[in-house]
C-alpha cells in the first residue's frame, strides 16, 4: 500500500537544493506563532471560488486571492473557517489548524487507524504554489490509515470528517452522477501549521516551515479487521 506524501521529500530537497543560504530557524514555539499569523492572513485575504460543471480530482472550488475589484462584503476565507479551530499540543506548543466543509460526508463513518480509503487532493503552500495533486481514478486514490504515513493534520481532520461513497465516475459525467450519490463525500478544505504536516517529521529546511492548505475529498471506507497475535 502507497503511503500518502510520499512525493513530498522529493519537492522539499529540490527546492531547498536551490537555496544558497537557509535562515535561522525559529524554535518551534516561535515557529507555531509564526505559522498561525501566517495562516490567519491568508484566511482574511482569500476566498472560495466554486466552478460552475468543472470538476478536478472530485473538486469543484478553488480558492483564490480577494481582489480590489471584488464586490463590497465578499466573504472571506477567515469569515467562513476563522472560527473552525482545532488545536492539538505536543511537546508543550499548541498548534492550530483550521478547516471547512465544503460538504459533510453523507455517512456517518469516519475513517479510523488500520481503515482503508479513498482521497483526492489538492496540496499547495499558501503561495498558491502547489506542492501535489492526486489523479480521479480510483485506483490511484487509495490510502491506508496509519500514523506513520499521516500527516498529524490530516489525522485530527479524520476525527471529524463523515466519509461517504463514490462510485468509480470520471469527469464529465461526474457532476451528474454526484448529484445522484445518497450518502456524499466528505469534501473540506483545511490549513496546516508546519508542525502538523512536512515539520511533523523534524526536518528544518525551509519548505518543512510552511503551513500547507488542502483541498480533500474523503470517499469509499473500508474497515480492515486486525488479527490479534
Amino acid at each position: 500500500m502507497k503511503k500518502i506524501f510520499l512525493l513530498f521529500a522529493i519537492f522539499t530537497l529540490a527546492i531547498s537544493c536551490n537555496k544558497d543560504e537557509e535562515e535561522e530557524p525559529l524554535s518551534p514555539a516561535e515557529q507555531a506563532l509564526a505559522d498561525d499569523a501566517e495562516i490567519v492572513e491568508y484566511m482574511k485575504t482569500h476566498k472560495i471560488v466554486f466552478l460552475d460543471g468543472v470538476w478536478q480530482n472530485n473538486i469543484d472550488w478553488k480558492v483564490e486571492e480577494i481582489l480590489e475589484d471584488d464586490p463590497e462584503g465578499t466573504e472571506s476565507l477567515f469569515d467562513i473557517m476563522g472560527a473552525n479551530v482545532i488545536e492539538n499540543v505536543k511537546n508543550g506548543i499548541n498548534y492550530k489548524m483550521y478547516y471547512h466543509f465544503v460538504e459533510q460526508g453523507g455517512s456517518s463513518d469516519f475513517v479510523e487507524e488500520t481503515d482503508e480509503f479513498h482521497a483526492d487532493y489538492t496540496v499547495s503552500y499558501l503561495s498558491g504554489s502547489i506542492l501535489e495533486t492526486t489523479g480521479s481514478k480510483l485506483d490511484a486514490t487509495k490510502f491506508t490509515y496509519d500514523t506513520e504515513s499521516l500527516y498529524k493534520g490530516w489525522q485530527l481532520i479524520l476525527e471529524i470528517l463523515h466519509t461517504g461513497t463514490l462510485p468509480n465516475a470520471t469527469p464529465p459525467s461526474l457532476p451528474d452522477t454526484y448529484r445522484s450519490i445518497v450518502e456524499k463525500p466528505g469534501r473540506a478544505i483545511i490549513l496546516i501549521p508546519s508542525g502538523l504536516a512536512i515539520g511533523d517529521a523534524g526536518d528544518v529546511t525551509q519548505t518543512s516551515r510552511m503551513p500547507l492548505h488542502f483541498d480533500m475529498v474523503i470517499y469509499n471506507k473500508t474497515t480492515v479487521e486486525t488479527v490479534e497475535e
